[in-house]
């Protein structure tokens, strides 16, 4: 489409060859961008971290690796390095990059043979170096990383690994970041699409055309981590709605026969990122395709700090630091990253004192009512408090933020009854059952978008109901969206009592509780963020 405009048409890629041959033939000009050097890197530190123009160049060049060595960074480790305080500090973080990478015994080449040669404790150190966290998320990273790994230095057989994971949450929380770091963990291609970019490619026979051809590079580029972004795009073909339905199944049958594609291909592992899984077919969540699914959480108050204590430096005194991390607890790394930078840039430009006060501006973190917050604690206690008395252990973390809360859990398991269902419904309505005991009235806090509790617990109990032979349409199994679902107004009423009961349930529980739910409380209000073990340890006589 390009072609046949007349405005100037510039291409970029990383390597030539990606190009049609037209493309690399006269009358294409072709430019070649020179690898990173030092006077470079000199030169971006100078605008990057200096008011004035003015940085440590001789210290900074006496810290950098050879040129050679710089000319192998990627983008992920220059960015990674780039977020150091000082530039003497980026130049040391890239020193100590370059020597990791030195002292690995062999460098990808493809194929199994790869990893033939490296010991497994330098295989693990480089995986545990690429992919730092301690989430379900990234500790299943590192696992399919390892897997990849084996499979490359012959020891493990690709139908025992782990080849497919799924990465939901809210936007921002770095389900990019992780995959890319598998890819560089692995040391192996990173290839990534988006169903946004197969459907900028024009109508539908060309965006099944733009799939099909990610899919082929993906297969030939083996050993590779294959990241398929805004997978929630594709809708469901359980969509009630008639608009575009036969688009939308199109789309969705030729995503499913790519993934088989390369399921059955050997060498490259899939990750999917979305932010609502529950609007997904059924048919991309089962086994085969997606085989894991892991929520991406926010940071922990101790990620915050070390985020916020990389991009700043010893700008803020230690007692600072720990305050602005308490407060900036719920914030998301992209959110951390971008208020460090516009303050930085407000500093630079406006001659203005980089503090705690400039860091909060930009991390919009305001005076917050403590009424407000205090509900918002009262709801995640009460979610917390009926976890671990229906499903003890289950609690991971609870975070409260200015606007809400997290109350993270480990997954339901895969075979559930209805018992299991409807202490699942209890847990889910013990927040706003928690609101009403201790102050009365509920708030909007538990319904809202896809994934708040009321949505949650709705799409279960239509589940009991219609697909899973447990509730009053015995063995019928009804297969639609949940607003279709619910024009039946005797299905809707089963719907409403299953609600009901477990809402009821929940608040008498709670009533014998209720000494433990302000406990709880006024200990997240104080912290912010409380662990799973230290709620366990509230109990009040």
């Amino acid at each position: 489409q390009a072609l046949t405009g007349a405005s100037p048409l510039i291409l970029f890629c990383d390597d030539a060859h990606e190009l049609l041959p037209e493309f690399r033939e006269a009358p294409v000009r072709q430019l070649e961008f020179a690898p990173l050097t030092a006077d470079i890197l000199i030169a971006v530190l100078q605008a990057s971290h200096s008011a004035t123009g003015r940085i440590d160049e001789a210290a900074t060049r006496a810290a950098l690796p050879d040129e050679g060595a710089l000319s192998q960074l990627d983008m992920v480790q220059l960015l990674l390095a780039l977020r150091a305080s000082t530039a003497r500090d980026v130049a040391a973080q890239i020193a100590q990059m370059a020597q990791t990478a030195k002292d690995a015994s062999s460098s990808a080449t493809g194929g199994q043979s790869q990893r033939s040669g490296e010991s497994a404790g330098a295989i693990t150190d480089q995986i545990a170096a690429r992919i730092s966290g301690n989430s379900p998320a990234h500790e299943t990273a590192r696992r399919m990383v390892a897997d990849l790994c084996a499979w490359q230095a012959g020891e493990l057989d690709w139908a025992d690994c782990s080849r497919s994971l799924l990465l939901y949450g809210a936007p921002g929380t770095g389900k990019t970041w992780l995959a890319r770091s598998m890819g560089a963990a692995a040391d192996v291609h990173f290839l990534q699409a988006s169903f946004a970019e197969w459907q900028a490619a024009g109508p539908l026979n060309t965006m099944l055309g733009a799939m099909v051809e990610s899919f082929d590079k993906a297969i030939k580029s083996a050993p590779c981590v294959v990241f398929i972004d805004e997978i929630d795009a594709c809708g469901s073909r359980l969509d009630g709605s008639a608009h575009n339905r036969n688009y939308r199944t199109q789309v969705i049958n030729g995503f499913l026969e790519q993934i088989d594609r390369l399921m059955r291909s050997e060498g490259a592992l899939l990750i999917g990122a979305c932010n609502f899984p529950e609007t997904l077919d059924p048919a991309i969540l089962r086994d085969g395709r997606f085989d894991l699914k892991c929520e991406m959480p926010l940071p922990d108050r101790a990620t915050i700090h070390v985020l916020l204590s990389r991009g700043l430096g010893e700008r803020l005194a230690p007692d600072e630091l720990d305050a602005l991390s308490t407060e900036a607890t719920g914030k998301t790394p992209a959110e951390l990253d971008a208020a460090i930078r516009a303050a930085k840039s407000d500093a630079r430009h406006l001659g203005l004192s980089l503090d705690a006060a400039l860091l909060r501006k930009h991390l919009r973190i305001d005076a917050v009512d403590p009424k407000i917050l205090r509900r918002i604690a009262l709801h995640e206690a009460g979610h917390t408090l009926m976890a671990q008395h229906l499903a003890p252990g289950s609690v991971r973390k609870i975070t409260l933020t200015p606007t809400g809360g997290e109350t993270q859990r480990a997954a339901l398991p895969a075979a559930l009854t209805k018992v299991d269902i409807e202490d699942e419904l209890a847990t889910l309505l013990a927040g706003r059952a928690a609101e009403r005991l201790v102050l009365g009235d509920a708030s909007n806090g538990a319904g809202g978008p896809q994934n708040s509790d009321l949505a949650l617990a709705t799409r279960l109990a239509l589940d009991l109901e219609t697909r899973l032979g447990l509730g009053g349409e015995g063995l019928t199994h009804t297969d639609a969206s949940v607003p279709q679902l619910l024009t039946d107004q005797a299905r809707r009423l089963r719907v409403h009592k299953h609600l009901q009961k477990a809402e009821a349930r929940a608040m008498e529980f709670l009533k014998a509780r209720q000494a433990d739910l302000n406990a709880l409380a006024e200990e997240l209000v104080a912290k912010r963020e409380v662990s799973g073990e230290e709620a366990a340890k509230i109990r009040i006589l």
